[in-house]
């Protein structure tokens, strides 16, 4: 037997479909001896292709940092410190 199961819907953030797109895995697990902007960046480095300039991709880490609020923890450890996330 076939089962059919068709969804509708739409994946809205903050009631806008701008960010629908965005995908945050559950299991990410940070460097604790890394900061929230070096995290950044060592996630960038990995991610972006080698025509990108150092200097580019600190400043998308900067705009990345501010866009969602975390200017006040920027310089603060990524980690707890145990290992985890």
């Amino acid at each position: 037997m076939r089962i059919r199961l068709l969804v509708r819907g739409q994946l809205l953030y903050n009631g806008s479909p701008s960010l629908s797109s965005v995908y945050v895995a559950q299991t990410d697990v940070f460097l604790p001896t890394l900061t929230v902007r070096e995290t950044l960046m060592y996630v960038t480095d990995l991610r972006l292709p080698d025509s990108i300039s150092h200097e580019k991709r600190r400043n998308l880490v900067e705009e990345i940092i501010l866009k969602i609020g975390l200017k006040e923890c920027a310089d603060a450890s990524a980690g707890d410190g145990n290992g985890d996330a």
